[in-house]
């Protein structure tokens, strides 16, 4: 199942797939689909245009089976380019277009919903102006990096994702 707030966002991905996708129109925050019915959810693209994601991680979080998994990917608010644009902006007295997430802060909304064993992926996507030296943070010295010394993923990369479990019920266990 797909979702998205955009009706012409989910025609044009229903006229790109198959159909064995369903698609639908809704609310991230009030998603319209049947509690517990899903192995996973995964959250792309989607936090940087929300006031907050606490909304987001609830609904996602209900519509998943005991077991189930959310994926959610944010922007970083950590990242060393990102703090130079916003501060850039302030200076040239311009709005900040995206919301920027905190690791940490999306990661205590995901275990105040009930998720467990949350892991952290660094997703090094620089930003374009600097994309002549993506294949820097491909490496697998960089990934050595990411993966050992998480301060480097927070400070040098452009995004994260983050991976909760919902517990099995004690009825199912």
């Amino acid at each position: 199942v797909g979702l998205d707030y955009s009706f012409p966002s989910i025609q044009k991905a229903k006229s790109k797939s198959d159909d064995s996708i369903t698609w639908c129109v809704g609310d991230i925050n009030k998603i319209p689909l049947k509690p517990h019915t899903f192995d996973g959810a995964i959250c792309f693209g989607v936090t940087q245009a929300l006031d907050n994601s606490g909304g987001a991680v609830q609904s996602l979080t209900k519509i998943i089976k005991p077991g189930g998994y959310v994926y959610i990917d944010a922007l970083n608010d950590r990242c060393l380019p990102h703090i130079c644009e916003q501060f850039t902006r302030r200076i040239l007295n311009r709005p900040i277009h995206l919301r920027y997430e905190n690791q940490r802060n999306l990661s205590d909304l995901m275990r105040h919903d009930g998720l467990t064993d949350i892991q952290i992926y660094w997703l090094p996507i620089l930003p374009t102006r600097w994309y002549r030296y993506q294949w820097i943070v491909e490496t697998r010295a960089a990934k050595w990096i990411w993966h050992h010394i998480p301060i480097f993923g927070q400070l040098l990369c452009h995004a994260f994702i983050l991976c909760g479990k919902r517990p099995q019920d004690e009825n199912n266990a």
